[in-house]
């Protein structure tokens, strides 16, 4: 083989997956993972840029720099819907899914021109609609359990952006009750989170994506489902 297409050849290699640097990362070898991840940024992954975030945000491979891991988290959450659905592994999707919601808080808390929203502070007044009253116009004709719960029986009502974080609200119609979406958790009109379900706002779309523990996924849009 001579030089040049040796040179060729090399530069035509695909760059690393991130798989590979959740491979490294789990068995702690961060300097390894932080290449890795670094490589397969450069291709805008999102799940490397999600874990170039933590390794910046707790100093694992890579000097610790606060600003950069914000810098990182943000621009994987944009893309957020492609990171614990590409995941190798169950295992990684609820550790990847772990870290977004972290990344959330993170990037969050790092905007000190953006206070941390409360959905108590965000519904206030008349600007917004009560997020938990009656949309139906009537009551419930059956009691509610979480035995009920489906993903796939709600509608979703609203969507809105405060704080750098997303909201949706969704209403199951056959029981009149109401549930919101925050920060890729469900919680039910008692602020008590519904177990085995996480999710993700896209408030410029004006989307909503609901998972379950069960790999079961349901899609929302305003004005469509």
């Amino acid at each position: 083989m001579s030089a040049g297409c040796a040179v060729f050849c090399a530069a035509a290699q695909p760059a690393p997956s991130a798989d590979a640097g959740l491979a490294a990362f789990h068995q702690k070898n961060y300097s390894l993972a932080a290449q890795i991840f670094k490589q397969a940024a450069a291709g805008a992954d999102p799940t490397a840029e999600l874990m170039l975030g933590y390794l910046y945000e707790n100093g694992s491979g890579v000097a610790k720099d606060a600003i950069q891991a914000s810098q990182w988290y943000a621009l994987a959450l944009n893309k957020i819907g492609d990171i614990a659905r590409t995941a190798p592994s169950a295992k990684d999707a609820a550790f990847l899914h772990g870290l977004i919601l972290k990344a959330e808080d993170f990037v969050s808390a790092h905007r000190p021109d953006h206070p941390q929203a409360s959905v108590s502070s965000i519904y206030t007044g008349d600007r917004y609609r009560d997020p938990f009253a009656p949309l139906s116009g009537g009551k419930p004709t059956r009691k509610f359990s979480l035995s009920d719960f489906s993903i796939h029986h709600l509608a979703m009502r609203g969507v809105m952006g405060a704080g750098g974080s997303g909201y949706a609200l969704f209403t199951d119609p056959a029981y009149g009750v109401s549930f919101i979406l925050k920060r890729g958790r469900l919680y039910d009109e008692r602020g008590k989170q519904v177990p085995g379900v996480w999710g993700h706002v896209d408030v410029r779309a004006k989307t909503a994506e609901l998972a379950t523990s069960g790999e079961d996924v349901q899609s929302f849009r305003m004005g469509g489902r």
